[in-house]
């Protein structure tokens, strides 16, 4: 649902969700909290803020299409409260002349059966391939800002105590509600269904795809792949390390040992000729 609020200066609107679960505040501006919103017993009740009460009969379940009238009892301000669905059905009128009044009165083109609505219309003019407005009503909606005169543009949506109209050219779309009456200046268009059955003239036995098929379902290729010889280098020869040769570290060990070798033949010789004594080593 979608509870608007709204007085002579301000205008908010609340959206609950679908689920009846939580609490949302209400606030008619940054700073005038108006109540709650909230869950209880599975439906959707309000709470008063302080000094705010009803104007007329108190209520305690919130539910669509209806409305009420806050009122704060220090400032004698008065908030008037709609409550509205969230997803409408709208319908969808050829308009036959070059203009028309919505008002409260049966004498309007469209009238509105509202309880509080102000004995007042709005006049809406086409000229110059423009819808154009012209009302003294304080509660005039246009696309979410106030309005009493100006230019309605293609798209653009009146609201006025749950009444929501949009216009594109000369057509009209409307919210359906029981409280809205609509004379013969306007000429209702019939939407046709335009879905249709397509039967198909395949037999139920037709294979979709044989054994060999090599997809299942053909792919998108959405690059191209392009062959292209390449040359590749040998690659280097391993790095030779510039090790000392082996003959160059074993050579003066060698030459040391058989100097002590050689040393030991000679006293060998000697001792064995009576010519070396012990003590010489």
């Amino acid at each position: 649902m979608i509870v608007y609020l709204f007085d002579n200066y301000n205008y908010n609107k609340v959206v609950l969700p679908i689920k009846i679960n939580g609490v949302y505040p209400l606030y008619i501006n940054d700073r005038t909290f108006l109540g709650n919103i909230e869950e209880k017993n599975g439906k959707w009740n309000i709470t008063l803020g302080e000094n705010i009460t009803f104007s007329e009969d108190d209520i305690s379940e919130v539910k669509v299409n209806t409305s009420f009238i806050l009122e704060n009892k220090k400032t004698n301000s008065k908030y008037n409260v709609f409550v509205s669905a969230v997803y409408e059905s709208y319908k969808k009128y050829s308009i036959l002349t070059e203009s028309f009044k919505i008002g409260s009165d049966f004498s309007c083109d469209i009238s509105y059966g509202f309880k509080n609505l102000p004995k007042e219309t709005i006049d809406i003019s086409y000229k110059n391939g423009k819808w154009n407005i012209n009302t003294v009503a304080n509660d005039l909606f246009i696309s979410n800002m106030r309005s009493k005169n100006g230019v309605v543009y293609n798209g653009e949506h009146l609201f006025y105590y749950g009444l929501k109209i949009i216009l594109v050219d000369k057509i009209l779309m409307i919210n359906e509600n029981e409280l809205i009456k609509i004379n013969n200046s306007f000429s209702l268009i019939e939407e046709e269904n335009k879905m249709h059955v397509v039967e198909s003239n395949v037999a139920d036995d037709t294979p979709l795809f044989s054994k060999d098929d090599y997809y299942f379902k053909s792919p998108r290729f959405n690059s191209i792949v392009e062959e292209e010889n390449v040359i590749i280098d040998e690659p280097p020869e391993p790095i030779q390390e510039n090790d000392m040769p082996a003959i160059l570290t074993v050579g003066p060990q060698l030459t040391m040992v058989s100097t002590s070798i050689l040393s030991l033949v000679s006293y060998v010789h000697s001792y064995l000729e009576g010519s070396a004594t012990k003590s010489r080593f």
